[in-house]
């Protein structure tokens, strides 16, 4: 059973130690420390009281702890023991090991993860979203699109899956297409600016510049958009005389 004391700091790898090697029979509480949004513990488990489960329970709450307190490697070691207690959990846990996966930096691992989540949770748009945003951040922009797609199929209302279904048009250089995504949820000016900024990143200058100076026009007061303009004049002699 999970006792309600805290552990100082110093003492949380002693712990992490003897609860992966003791088999998650017994451990303290963590303090809270900066605890990451609920959306890293997606759904809670329910579990039989029997003796083959009660070890796997015993290592998932304490995986929480861990993960709410930012420690997020020894998050995934503990999921793992509690898999390894009790192999029905893996679905479920897939997706909190995806975002802790992708924290950590190990990608192979998230993806892998990520799609056994969508297999377990395939109608659930919120994490087809996460899966096309991860995709995009590892710069696989086609089929983050596509993720990215069946979130808004799923869920039409998700005005965050249509965004980044703008910005991976953008990161395609489909630029009419992701200034029609963007533009009902941000406005068409911070569309364009935000068009033209991907396009600039891309090495895009031309119609990175006109996005930009159309979003200028739009709106006078975007800052940003003279700031980003001023540096591919540096850079980009080619945009400069476009302007």
């Amino acid at each position: 059973m999970i006792r309600s004391t805290y552990l100082q700091p110093s003492l949380i790898l002693i712990a992490l130690f003897l609860v992966v090697h003791a088999g998650c029979h017994s451990v303290t509480s963590l303090p809270a420390g900066n605890a990451p949004n609920t959306s890293d513990l997606p759904e809670m488990l329910s579990f039989n009281a029997s003796d083959d489960v009660a070890p796997a329970t015993v290592c998932v709450k304490t995986a929480e702890e861990f993960q709410r307190s930012g420690h997020h490697e020894e998050a995934i070691a503990l999921y793992g023991k509690a898999i390894s207690h009790d192999p029905r959990l893996h679905d479920k846990l897939s997706r909190r090991l995806a975002l802790l996966f992708t924290k950590v930096g190990r990608i192979s691992g998230a993806k892998a993860e990520y799609k056994r989540a969508l297999a377990y949770w395939k109608d659930d748009a919120s994490l087809w979203n996460d899966y096309g945003y991860f995709l995009l951040k590892q710069k696989q922009y086609s089929d983050a699109l596509s993720a990215l797609q069946q979130a808004t199929k799923l869920d039409p209302a998700n005005q965050r899956a249509k965004l980044n279904v703008g910005i991976a048009l953008a990161y395609q250089g489909q630029v009419d297409s992701a200034v029609q995504w963007m533009s009902p949820i941000i406005g068409e000016a911070a569309a364009r600016f935000n068009t033209g900024s991907i396009l600039a990143r891309n090495g895009n200058s031309v119609q990175a510049a006109q996005q930009l100076r159309w979003a200028r026009q739009l709106d006078p007061h975007l800052s940003q958009a003279t700031t980003l303009l001023a540096q591919l004049d540096k850079t980009e002699p080619t945009a400069k005389k476009q302007r």
